[in-house]
């Protein structure tokens, strides 16, 4: 019998899983597939995500949402305190 491929474990695992994360003994409805953990946080409204970012990469979401492929980027809403 043929091994699944690493991608169909994924689907399923994700399929499968419950959409919340743990983190500091609190539960966020989302599962986060990249990056490193403690760097995403619930936003203020019903689906949004804050996330750290740095000056490099918020100079790139500031051009982008005059770009073309604003459509296809996440929203920039600018910084928290």
């Amino acid at each position: 019998m043929k091994e699944p491929s690493g991608w169909r474990k994924l689907r399923n695992i994700v399929q499968w899983t419950p959409f919340f994360q743990t983190y500091k003994k609190q539960r966020y409805p989302w599962v986060q597939l990249a990056g490193h953990q403690g760097n995403f946080k619930a936003g203020p409204e019903q689906g949004t995500i804050l996330k750290k970012l740095c000056p490099k990469e918020e100079l790139c979401f500031q051009v982008l949402m005059k770009d073309v492929l604003r459509p296809y980027v996440p929203e920039y809403k600018g910084h928290v305190t």
